[in-house]
């Protein structure tokens, strides 16, 4: 992986106002600044935006204080294919966990831009790695020298540089295999113990195979034996099922004859009380018919009653007319009352006009009705006129009114009269009507009498005939009953044993399903035995198989061991950083030293060599241990170390090694020392296609034509690129 352009946003000290770090051309540079300006911060965010990692923080502790987003931009360059990376990462309120944002884009050759992202974010991250062929912690132990460990390796105790070369090659994922075997030992050794114990309890059923089959022998005679009783019992049951039968037969035939000698028994009642019944109607009728003469008599008086009654509606009518005009006279007379009493109110008035103008000043007044001159005497005179006639037509009122009221009181004696004629006459009327009727029914039925006498008596005679046949029948049924000769007593006791045949019937059958049910229960065992036999020889086979896959697990086990695989790939690696680390630890040095590393150092015992990792510098003194060094020559022993173990690494990961950082002090070099690290540098710089140095030693970036300086404001960190 070889960047390209970096472009960052609130992400630890620069804020959002920082321009694009454009790394394209530069081969060798200098990332250069004070301390906590900001240096590292650009090599966390290439990893934070490849693989969302950054020196162990948070997310949240990267986002520059005060901001709640951040974002990365990184594109990059894998063989001769470009791409870019864009990560984002925002705060979520109340606690909650923020949400990313991952993207991954490639370009194409008409300069667009082709998403290659996955279905989530762990899947986009999962073709970055593919792409570049190494996480973060490879990037980060092969590109990556970073400050302080640099001499991690050389300063730690033999066993612990093995181990340490185990991790940078990453011979864990051999210990986890290890580990994997061992667990799958356990594994199968307790399926072992399992199918033992599985098979110990097979065994445990088939010891009973024997016993099995003798109660299935048994059990099949006394099936026999069941059999035989039941044959002989069903022969007897069928005997006396056929004999039941007949005797079923007569018991029917029985029963038939006594029913009918009852039916005929109540026929013969019943007839003989229909000849007494008949007799007796006989009787009846002749006395009905007897009465027809007096009845046709007693029916004509009634119907001369009715006639009489049928002519008083006329009388009614009449007396209705007579109330009626009397009713007439009477509105007559009080119409007449009516004008006689107006007349004597306008003759009133008149009279009192006169009167009035009798009284008048005028000593010759005139009529008020007229308007002619009359004089107070004319006046007077024609109002006693007026007063006389007045008192006539007083009088006639009240002899008209008198004359009404009598004719009413005449009325209303006249209509109660009506009224009880009328209410005579329908209650007379309805008596000689049902009378009548009553006379009619009962001729009509006196003749009917007399026409049924002939019938009546036919029919008697056919009853007493019928009889007669009827005590025949029975004489037959009883001859019929006696030569049944059925014997009850008898029968019932045939019932009864065959009843009791039927039980012991039932009792055998249960007795033989029970025991057919106990052969199969046995059979079942049996077959169940012989599947555990089959079953036997699988659980054998398979605990042969497991103890085989055991042994296979704990050779597998010790050959995944640091003993194992873990020692023979060291030892292939060791001859490889071995030559690396001493090639450039001689360019450092102008060939004046030399590193070898020794993986073994005789006992002190004299038994056998023991295993170690012991690093021998040559010089012009002699052969000396790593740790007979300090200063400015241990550090490029750690240096010259540090970069062949990167290239190790890279190439063990199978991905080329284009660039590396270098963020490790160099206070401990004099001037001498810086310039023959310069040269290494220098020396290695064909080795990379890109390589950024970081420091803060003024001497050491000058030294560097191409230069990235970090400062750090107020408005946070910030850089400039110098060419």
């Amino acid at each position: 992986m070889i960047p390209i352009s970096l472009q960052v946003k609130n992400f630890l000290s620069y804020r959002d106002n920082v321009p694009r770090l454009n790394l394209d051309g530069i081969h060798v540079a200098c990332l250069s600044g004070d301390n906590g300006h900001g240096k590292s911060a650009i090599l966390d965010a290439i990893t934070w935006a490849l693989w969302g990692s950054a020196r162990s923080r948070s997310q949240e502790e990267l986002i520059f204080q005060g901001e709640t987003e951040m974002g990365v931009d990184l594109e990059f360059r894998v063989d001769s294919e470009r791409f870019r990376v864009s990560r984002r990462y925002a705060k979520a309120k109340g606690g909650r966990q923020g949400s990313t944002m991952l993207d991954l884009f490639q370009l194409m050759s008409d300069g667009t831009y082709l998403p290659i992202v996955g279905n989530s974010i762990r899947e986009t991250e999962a073709k970055i790695r593919n792409l570049l062929h190494m996480d973060y912690e490879t990037f980060t132990s092969s590109a990556f020298l970073l400050q302080g460990k640099s001499d991690l390796f050389t300063t730690s105790t033999p066993a612990k540089r093995k181990e340490l070369l185990a991790e940078v090659l990453g011979l864990e994922w051999y210990d986890k295999l290890s580990e994997k075997a061992r667990l799958l030992t356990r594994q199968k050794d307790s399926e072992a113990s399992s199918t033992r114990f599985e098979i110990e309890n097979i065994d445990s059923d088939l010891s009973n195979q024997q016993d099995f089959e003798s109660r299935l022998q048994a059990a099949k005679s006394e099936m026999g034996i069941l059999d035989g009783k039941i044959s002989d019992l069903e022969n007897k049951i069928e005997v006396y099922f056929t004999e039941l039968q007949k005797q079923n037969r007569i018991r029917i035939e029985l029963d038939r004859l006594e029913n009918e000698q009852k039916r005929i028994l109540d026929e013969i009642n019943s007839r003989e009380a229909n000849v007494e019944s008949q007799s007796k109607t006989v009787d009846d009728l002749k006395q009905k018919s007897n009465a027809i003469g007096v009845l046709e008599t007693q029916l004509k008086l009634a119907e001369s009653d009715l006639e009489k009654i049928t002519l008083l509606p006329d009388e009614i009518s009449q007396e209705k007319e007579n109330i009626n005009r009397l009713l007439g006279d009477i509105v007559s007379i009080k119409e007449v009352n009516i004008n006689l009493k107006n007349g004597m109110e306008d003759l009133r008035i008149k009279v009192d006009l006169l009167w009035e103008q009798t009284k008048s000043d005028d000593g010759n007044p005139d009529c008020p009705l007229c308007g002619e001159e009359l004089g107070a005497e004319g006046c007077r005179r024609l109002a006693e006129s007026y007063e006389l006639e007045g008192k006539q037509k007083a009088s006639q009122h009240r002899e008209n009114d008198r004359i009404a009221k009598q004719t009413e009181k005449q009325i209303a004696i006249m209509q109660q009269k009506l009224s009880n004629k009328e209410e005579n006459y329908f209650s007379d009327r309805k008596t000689a009507e049902t009378n009548r009727d009553n006379l009619f029914k009962e001729l009509e039925s006196a003749r009917v009498s007399k026409e049924m006498v002939k019938q009546v008596q036919l029919s008697l005679e056919n009853e007493r005939t019928m009889m007669g046949y009827s005590v025949d029948r029975l004489k037959e049924i009883q001859t019929d009953l006696n030569e049944l000769g059925f014997d009850l007593n008898t029968s019932n006791e045939m019932n009864k044993f065959y009843e009791q045949a039927k039980i012991e019937l039932g009792t055998l059958r249960i007795q033989r399903e029970q025991t057919l049910h106990n052969i199969g229960s046995i059979q079942g065992n049996l077959d169940r035995l012989k599947d555990l036999m089959q079953i036997r020889t699988d659980k054998m086979k398979d605990l042969q198989e497991t103890s085989n896959e055991k042994g296979l697990y704990e050779q597998l086990s010790v050959a995944f061991g640091k003993g194992g695989i873990q020692a023979l790939i060291i030892e292939q690696a060791i001859p490889e950083l071995e030559n690396e680390a001493d090639e450039i630890l001689g360019r450092i040095t102008d060939y004046r030293m030399s590193l070898k590393l020794e993986t073994q150092r005789e006992s002190r015992s004299g038994g056998d060599p023991r295993e170690t990792l012991d690093i021998k510098i040559s010089d012009e003194l002699g052969t000396r241990s790593y740790e007979t060094y300090s200063g400015g020559e241990a550090f490029r022993i750690n240096f010259a170390l540090r970069i062949s173990l990167s290239k190790l690494l890279a190439h063990r990961s199978g991905a080329p090694l284009p660039t590396l950082f270098i963020d490790e002090g160099f206070g401990t070099q004099d001037a001498d020392g810086l310039d023959k690290l310069i040269d290494a540098i220098k020396a290695i710089q064909d080795d990379f296609q890109k390589i950024i140095v970081i420091t803060h030693i003024d001497n050491l970036k000058e030294a560097f034509e191409s230069r990235i300086e970090v400062v750090k404001t107020s408005d946070g960190s910030t850089f400039s690129v110098n060419y």
